[in-house]
């Protein structure tokens, strides 16, 4: 390796082989360096240009795949390209590595006569071909080519049937296997710069590894065609170009930076850049704002991307702060954020996790899920799977195509969800629509005023529904715990079932049975079956049933119109008025609310004033509140008379964990069965369930609805038994004892009858 202790300003060098400058290279030199390295120990000037041609190694065919733009870096050489034809009695054959349009390229051998290990060869006629340097690649001079077991060398070789011209004449003496060219070199050239580089410096490198160890100044122009580029901080409006990996540390702004086959490494990106890199691109700190960042087949890593930057890779986006109108896509990968700024766009192929998505943000997902944290005002997501969401904020937009959406607390005012599966959301604000293509719809807590809710199978309200809202399940029942307010419709296929509703209220039924708790006045309740009124009827109320009964408080009514006193209607009024229904103030019924007195709860009847009920859930606490001045459990088994083998078979399955007596106030703790008074006395004495020993809260304590139910089934039955044993007895003390069994009485009855039609006969 030569060396030279510095280069002059101005200077213009052309140096052969391997260089090493031992200090600077001062401003405007140029410096050519061909077939070998260079390594440079000190700075260099502003101004500078320096070239350097790597020379051709031997068997190494990858640098001559790629250039100005054209990658074929990605191209399979397995078995190469053989092309076998046959035209008018003439036959070619053709192995190469690759073949770009009529041009053969790589290790070419045509009719086992004219063979080049890294010279484009050109087809211009069935038995003639030029062979010349690559266009692309570092510079070459002159090629090289064995024909008919001859060495050829020059600018141009041009093989017409058996006649070889070298640059347009025919060659003196061809250079045989004795005179061959001395062998290539096996190491790779280098550039090694030591100090750092100014503005305005050209910097082109045929090497295969190119470092700048300091800083590189502005306005600079480095393009590394055969490999990778590793440098420092990089000043304003500078442009690099590398073949390979790209590795740089704070890059300032109006900066341009492309991999045509490797990935991207920097600490930080300024303003306004132009990213295109082949690979991943991991930036350490930051993106800056207004630049555009390209990944042909990888990902992106980043903390931290700055409002209006727009990023297209093909896998993953990794990003924990995304600025204000920036646009991510990833055409095969998901995303993974802590923060989207506002009006943020973002189309992915995969899943989403994204902690908090800002308002008026669009995200897409063609073919994942989201798992987010809050969506802030007006965000509007589509996903081809789930969407599970903590919270949703006023007037956004979810839609699942192929699965459920799960809101675990509020969804906010004129919010629109739409889901192929089920949706469940805690607390529901006003104004919103919620649809549900092919099944149910459940709301854990509140729903507020003027919701539209559409659902292809169930849906349930597990507490008060405001005023105008809409419930329609085309398939399934419609159920609400709580009170309801005015003005609300209800059409279901199957069962309705409500709590409390106001006036005005619509129920409709197609197939299946309603039953309300108090009805409202001017309400008009329409079923297939059943209809039964746990409560007030007002007269004005309409309650029409096609094919079943009309109950109101366990007793049938003679007419489909239901009436009941004025100050019933009067209460249900009060009841429905005095819903808190967020922003709006239903209009006041101008006459007087009732005054009720309190009576003392009789002692067969259930007091639930003793419970603080405050601390149970809204969906408990309906149940609970629904045993009120019911006849208690124990006196109704009392009223049996049973033994006491009877009475262990009719409680079997159905008695309190702790005190084995069937509960007045039937739940459940953990899966198991108490009475409501042992929960309550547990949660007094601290709180620890007695079997897994963990801590428990009011809110841990469920209806047990089955329970009650079971039992109510079983006393019905000893009923019914007992009423015939008692039928049977008045027959038997008005006929006198029997003789014979039922059984033995009909077959007599039968022969009997036949006698008698036998002597008709002979007496005709």
């Amino acid at each position: 390796m030569k060396t030279r202790l510095q280069i002059a300003r101005g200077e213009k060098i052309e140096h052969k082989g391997d260089l090493t400058i031992e200090q600077d290279i001062a401003e405007d030199a140029e410096l050519k360096i061909i077939n070998g390295s260079l390594i440079v120990n000190g700075n260099i000037g502003h101004g500078v240009k320096i070239e350097l041609i790597a020379p051709e190694r031997k068997n190494d065919m990858s640098h001559i795949f790629s250039s100005g733009g054209i990658s074929l870096s990605n191209v399979s050489f397995s078995g190469g390209v053989h092309i076998f034809t046959s035209r008018g009695g003439y036959t070619n054959s053709v192995r190469a590595d690759t073949m770009i349009n009529n041009s053969y390229i790589g290790h070419v051998n045509i009719d086992n006569r004219i063979l080049t290990e890294a010279d484009l060869v050109t087809k211009l006629s069935n038995d003639s071909y030029r062979i010349t340097p690559p266009q692309f690649g570092p510079k070459k001079a002159f090629a090289r080519a064995t024909i008919d077991g001859m060495e050829y060398k020059g600018a141009e070789i041009l093989v017409k049937g058996k006649e070889v011209l070298v640059d347009g004449k025919k060659p003196g003496a061809p250079i045989t296997s004795s005179e061959s060219a001395p062998e290539l070199p096996t190491e790779p050239a280098k550039m090694l710069i030591r100090g750092t580089i100014g503005n305005n410096v050209t910097l082109i490198s045929g090497a295969e590894s190119t470092v700048v160890e300091k800083n590189i100044g502005s306005e600079c122009k480095i393009t590394c065609s055969q490999g990778g580029f590793e440098g420092n901080d990089v000043g304003r409006g500078t442009h690099i170009t590398a073949d390979n990996k790209l590795t740089l540390s704070n890059v300032d702004d109006d900066c341009t930076l492309a991999s045509t086959s490797g990935e991207l490494v920097a600490q930080k990106i300024g303003r306004n850049g132009t990213i295109n890199v082949s690979k991943d691109a991991e930036i350490k700190e930051s993106i800056g704002a207004y630049t555009n960042l390209t990944s042909e087949y990888g990902s992106l890593t980043t903390p931290r991307i700055d409002n209006n930057v727009t990023v297209t890779v093909s896998k993953e986006i990794d990003a924990r702060m995304v600025g204000d109108d920036s646009t991510l896509t990833s055409n095969y990968g998901g995303l993974k954020s802590s923060a989207l700024g506002q009006n943020v766009t973002v189309e992915v192929s995969q899943n989403m996790f994204v902690e908090l998505i800002g308002k008026s943000s669009n995200l897409k997902s063609n073919y994942g899920a989201l798992k987010a944290g809050t969506a802030e005002e007006k965000a509007v997501i589509s996903v081809n799977k789930s969407a599970f969401l903590y919270e949703v904020h006023d007037r956004c937009k979810i839609t699942s195509d192929h699965s459920s959406i799960t809101v675990l607390r509020t969804a906010g005012n004129h919010t629109r969800l739409r889901a192929n599966h089920g949706i469940l959301v805690k607390q529901l604000g006003n104004d919103n629509s919620l649809t549900s293509d092919y099944a149910e719809i459940t709301i854990e807590d509140t729903a507020g005023v003027n919701n539209n809710i559409s659902a292809n199978k169930d849906i349930n309200v597990h507490s008060s529904l405001g005023n105008n809202c809409t419930l329609t399940s085309d398939y399934g029942n419609v159920v609400t715990q709580g009170l309801s307010g005015n003005g609300v419709t209800i059409k279901a296929s199957r069962n309705i079932n409500v709590g409390h509703i106001g006036s005005h209220a619509h129920l409709t039924s197609d197939y299946g049975t309603v039953t309300t708790g108090n009805l409202g006045s001017h309400s008009n309740v329409n079923a297939n079956r059943d209809v039964t009124i746990n409560g007030c009827c007002p007269r004005t109320a309409r309650v029409h049933s096609d094919y079943g009964r009309v109950y109101k408080n366990g007793s049938i009514q003679e007419y489909q119109h239901v009436d009941a006193p004025e100050e019933d209607a009067e209460l249900v009024m009060a009841i429905a008025q005095s819903l808190s229904l967020q922003d709006q103030k239903p209009a006041m019924d101008t006459k007087p609310i009732p005054t009720l007195t309190k009576k003392p709860v009789p002692e067969n009847r259930n007091d639930i004033s003793v419970f603080d009920l405050s601390k149970f859930t809204p969906y408990t606490k309906s149940y609970v509140e629904g045993f009120a001045h019911k006849t208690k459990n124990s006196f109704k088994i009392k009223a049996l008379s049973l033994t006491a083998e009877e009475e262990e078979k009719l409680s079997k399955g159905l008695v309190d964990e702790i005190t084995e007596y069937v509960p007045e106030i039937p739940v459940h703790l953990n899966e198991r069965l108490y009475d409501l008074s042992t929960v309550i006395n547990l949660f007094k004495e601290g709180g620890i369930d007695p079997y897994t020993r963990f801590p428990f809260t009011l809110e841990h304590v469920v209806a047990a609805h089955p329970v009650q139910e079971k039992l109510d089934k079983r006393i019905k039955k000893i009923e019914e038994n007992a009423k015939m044993k008692a039928s049977t007895s008045v027959l038997i003390s008005k006929t006198g004892p029997q003789l014979y069994s039922q059984k033995e009485n009909d077959v007599a009855a039968t022969s009997q009858k036949e006698n008698n039609i036998t002597a008709r006969k002979r007496l005709n």
